[in-house]
């Protein structure tokens, strides 16, 4: 690879993160297109247009990026379609069977966010260019898309521009977009989304248009894929469907079928737009299918109409007085399980030194795998989850007028009964003697 930069530094607003992003996603189509033995060259300069007065106009002033690359070029038929979403062109622009997927039309969206332009041309069998040319003066943002110091620590708001020099060394030792996107969505108690996908340049532009609150982690196949879920436990899972080793069907069985993670949302994404195969994805247990190309904005609600809609079925647990698991979830192996926990919990309710250790045994799960199974279904740890249960079969005997509170409180397995009414008022904000005084009127439930 040769690097031709001309002038030592280069003065000017840009958004760093983008054009890192821009200029990665270039190299990384030049690396995958030359062949052994050829040729990549990179071209920084800056420009002004001069209008026909002759007065410089300070909105013209740019940066052009060229990068060149030798080999088989792109056909002329194929130059209008090269940056279009999951376009592949004809055989002879392929690399051992790659094909151009989508990292192209990641770059021309950056580009064009970044207020600049984007061109190609080829000459089939030698090179192929690609000329990038971005606005760097002030006047040609906005004022809400300038940053007024430059940061030195710390990263940028992704649709911000500051002041910063271009370098020779700024085109080389760039991030990765997906490893640059995970460091911008990581947080504790952010969605994690599993993205399963073979192919690296739709894998990219997922995560680059996805909430910014999500958190990403991502498997090249199924079986790789099958593995992440049952370590980590993610939120939503994003699968394609033709993959190799284990393929996006048979994945989501094997979700769907088993205990420990049946419970997390699947969308399947695939080049079969036929009604047969969204059958079969359905059948298989998915959640949602989407047919490529797809728009990213329909994915990115997709997957967070699932991702609420597991919010509230938290939300309606909490206010369940009667724990009703169709009403909880329409999974079958999930339906199953919690019918087993209420029978389990029925056999033990009056017993208090019935533990969270005997809880796991007898439902046949190991501790740990029961505690994450219940923060994902119901979004309580397993002792809060038993505690729960025990304060809504009091809730139900306190209305039945069935004893005492105190004998309520011993026949749902509390010790102390003191205890089980400052649980109580935590769990519906009232005593249990304000709750019988209430005469089966609404509860006010606290958050």
């Amino acid at each position: 690879i040769n690097l031709k930069f001309d002038g030592k530094n280069i003065r000017g607003f840009v958004d760093r993160d983008k054009l890192e992003k821009i200029v990665t996603n270039l190299l990384s189509n030049a690396f995958k297109f030359t062949p052994e033995g050829g040729k990549i060259e990179v071209n920084i300069s800056e420009g002004e247009v001069v209008q026909e007065s002759k007065i410089q106009n300070p909105k013209s002033k740019k940066i052009y990026i060229t990068v060149i690359n030798t080999g088989p070029g792109i056909p002329a038929d194929q130059l209008n379609k090269i940056f279009d979403r999951f376009h592949q062109a004809n055989n002879h622009y392929h690399k051992d069977g790659e094909g151009t997927g989508i990292g192209l039309a990641l770059t021309k969206d950056l580009v064009e966010i970044c207020h600049g332009e984007i061109s190609v041309s080829s000459i089939p069998d030698k090179t192929t260019t690609f000329r990038v040319i971005l606005p760097i003066a002030r006047e040609s943002f906005k004022e809400d898309e300038i940053i007024e110091e430059v940061e030195t620590t710390g990263r940028r708001p992704e649709t911000e521009q500051s002041e910063d020099f271009i370098s020779e060394n700024s085109a080389s030792g760039l991030p990765s977009p997906v490893s640059d996107i995970r460091s911008a969505v990581s947080g504790f108690r952010s969605p994690l989304l599993l993205l399963v996908e073979d192919n690296p340049d739709v894998a990219n532009y997922i995560c680059s248009f996805m909430d910014h609150k999500y958190r990403f982690m991502t498997a090249k196949n199924g079986k790789e894929g099958l593995k992440k879920t049952i370590e980590e436990y993610p939120d939503l899972i994003i699968s394609d469907v033709m993959m190799p080793e284990m393929d996006g069907f048979q994945l989501c069985k094997k979700i769907k079928s088993d205990e420990r993670i049946s419970h997390i949302p699947v969308i399947l994404l695939t080049a079969k737009a036929d009604l047969e195969s969204k059958i079969e994805g359905l059948e298989f247990g998915a959640d949602d299918y989407i047919t490529k190309p797809f728009e990213a904005e329909e994915l990115r609600v997709r997957s967070k109409n699932l991702i609420e809609q597991r919010k509230k079925l938290h939300e309606k647990f909490s206010r369940m007085l009667d724990v009703k698991p169709g009403e909880l979830t329409a999974n079958s192996v999930d339906k199953q399980f919690l019918e087993r926990l209420l029978n389990v919990f029925e056999t033990h309710v009056g017993q208090s030194d019935f533990s969270i250790a005997d809880f796991a045994k007898e439902v046949g799960m190991s501790r740990s795998n029961l505690h994450r199974k219940l923060i994902a279904l119901t979004n309580q740890p397993a002792h809060e989850f038993l505690r729960s249960l025990r304060l809504k079969r009091a809730a139900q005997l306190l209305q039945q007028d069935a004893g005492t509170i105190s004998e309520i409180a011993y026949a749902v397995g509390f010790s102390n009964p003191s205890y089980f009414s400052k649980m109580f008022r935590l769990q519906y904000g009232h005593t249990p003697r304000e709750f019988v005084n209430l005469n089966n009127q609404p509860l006010n439930y606290r958050d």
